[in-house]
C-alpha cells in the first residue's frame, strides 16, 4: 500500500466519535458527507478494505466493506508496525 498523506483528510480536527458510532443504526449521514468531499476519499477507502473493520472509512461502513471483501476474496490484515508509525503521526499533530 502506497503511503497516504492523511493531513490532507477531511476528517482531521472533525469529531472522530461520529466517525465510530457505538450502536448499529446510529446516524453517519455526517461522516459521509465529510468523506464524500474528501480528496483522499479513495486511498481510505483502499486502506479499510484491508485493514479497518471498525467505523466509517472513505466513505463505507463496515457492512459496506464487509460485503465487498466476501465478493472479492478481502482477508482483513493487520497493518505493518511502519503504517501505524505513519497513523500515529496525526495524534501527535
Amino acid at each position: 500500500m502506497t503511503n497516504i498523506n492523511w493531513t490532507q483528510a477531511n476528517c482531521i480536527g472533525t469529531d472522530g466519535d461520529s466517525f465510530f458510532p457505538e450502536q448499529a443504526g446510529s446516524s453517519t449521514s455526517a461522516p459521509m458527507r465529510i468523506c464524500a468531499a474528501c480528496d483522499i476519499v479513495n486511498e481510505c477507502r483502499d486502506y479499510a478494505m484491508l485493514y479497518e473493520r471498525h467505523g466509517i472509512w472513505g466513505g463505507t461502513n463496515p457492512t459496506q466493506r464487509n460485503e465487498y471483501r466476501k465478493r472479492h476474496g478481502i482477508i482483513v490484515e493487520t497493518p505493518s508496525t511502519l503504517e501505524y508509525i505513519g497513523r500515529v503521526d496525526l495524534v501527535d499533530s
